[in-house]
């Protein structure tokens, strides 16, 4: 089994690393903070525009690109991550993922160093890579992007429903989609480009790597290329993001919808609040009541009684929320809440039968051990546990999970508590009750 290991850097940075010859393809993560809802948008922006996606008419992608016989890069690009949503963490973080080969340590430099020119040190610019025409291009794909996101009748549900559950953090970005369409419609190519060289000190904190290379040899291009610890020690500029507060009675949300489907969202919390105790458990919870396609919710509401069409589960453990969501036809929605109530009803009164159990603890053991066969998941696993989230390590949730019992399950579905009920209603399908 791999062991990760972490080193602290004496740039004030940590290593979170990897070593495993098992596949062909390195990969890294580069998390760079920031924080403040006024900075978010512009943050954001000057993130995707450092790791541009991967055409030739980026600049980031043409300075990387330096080899031009060989494949040097698979892919360098952005994503967002709400660490933030982290109770434990509490700060947000963009990451910048890479795949690339043989062993990643030259695609590590050249990443740091565009990072170096532009982020920490952007009033140099030697290259010209603060064009304004390439912000502006920047801009324009970002903007597309996210209008087309929030264009989607799901993607717009969302967005509503996480402006609502986590209405009390002003730092979350899940579901903004429209905000950031608009910010970014106000966000010209220069004011960009003076944010960005205003803003010097923004480096790296953790840097997270897989491949071949030694510790010794990743060191070395870290420091290499961000060696000076001047600048603040960016996770004391946020606040702690424990936002998702216990309410009396659930707020009753409903909406209508141009669009023809319907959708509900419903949002629990756990009472008491999870802890990495409890994962095994309420990760079976998850996998019973609606997290796969022989799950209670989809059996019983969507095969049988035949009222959506579908329905299931998402789990956010770090977070104390369980969602249950599903698309149907504006006729059948009290009839579905009905089905819905009843299901988490008869799981926490623990009718749950032993095939359930069983088929439960082998989907997600399976699960767990192809961890092992995918570096992106298992490096993932292992950083999101660094960055706080307390889980156990991959061998001993697979214990846990084998040895939860249905009791165990029930008493986790006991501690449900409803906080908010989401419907969209669509034009067609009926009437809601």
């Amino acid at each position: 089994m791999l062991n990760p290991k972490i080193v602290e850097l004496p740039n004030r940075s940590t290593l979170f690393y990897c070593q495993s010859s098992q596949f062909k393809t390195a990969l890294f993560r580069i998390l760079v903070p920031y924080g403040g809802p006024w900075r978010s948008i512009r943050s954001m922006a000057a993130l995707h525009y450092v790791m541009a996606r991967s055409t030739e008419k980026y600049p980031t992608t043409q300075a990387l690109n330096r080899k031009k016989d060989d494949l040097y890069a698979v892919s360098v690009s952005p994503t967002h991550m709400t660490f933030g949503t982290f109770r434990l963490t509490g700060y947000t973080a963009a990451m910048l993922n890479s795949h690339c080969v043989p062993d990643g340590t030259d695609v590590l430099a050249g990443t740091l160093d565009v990072l170096d020119q532009i982020m920490h040190h952007p009033k140099r610019d030697a290259r010209g890579l603060l064009q304004e025409a390439y912000v502006q291009q920047t801009l324009t794909d970002m903007h597309i992007s996210y209008q087309g996101v929030a264009s989607q009748p799901s993607s717009l549900v969302r967005e509503r429903f996480w402006s609502r559950i986590l209405k009390d953090n002003p730092y979350h970005i899940m579901g903004k989609y429209l905000d950031y369409a608009g910010e970014l419609l106000k966000t010209d190519a220069s004011e960009l480009t003076g944010f960005m060289k205003e803003n010097v000190g923004v480096r790296p904190e953790i840097y997270a790597y897989y491949g071949s290379a030694s510790e010794e040899e990743v060191t070395e291009r870290i420091l290499s290329t961000m060696p000076s610890p001047d600048g603040p020690d960016n996770r004391d500029l946020f606040p702690d993001l424990r936002v998702i507060h216990t309410v009396p009675e659930p707020e009753q949300v409903t909406e209508s919808s141009e669009f023809g489907q319907s959708q509900l969202l419903f949002g629990y919390t756990f009472e008491p609040e999870l802890t990495g105790g409890d994962r095994a458990a309420v990760l079976m919870l998850d996998s019973i009541l609606g997290g796969s396609p022989v799950s209670k919710l989809f059996t019983e509401v969507r095969e049988r009684s035949g009222l959506c069409y579908d329905i299931g589960t998402s789990l956010l453990p770090s977070n104390n929320i369980l969602i249950v969501g599903c698309g149907l036809s504006a006729g059948d929605i009290g009839a579905a809440e009905q089905g819905i109530r009843e299901q988490i009803e008869k799981t926490a009164s623990g009718e749950i039968s032993e095939a359930e159990l069983v088929s439960a603890k082998e989907s997600l053991c399976f699960d767990l051990m192809a961890h092992y066969d995918s570096p992106d998941r298992y490096l993932d696993y292992q950083l999101y546990r660094f960055l706080g989230d307390p889980i156990p390590d991959i061998p001993e949730m697979i214990r846990a999970i084998s040895q939860t019992t249905q009791d165990d399950v029930a008493a986790m579905a006991r501690r449900i508590r409803p906080r908010l009920y989401y419907r969209l209603v669509g034009k067609k399908g009926g009437d809601a009750e």
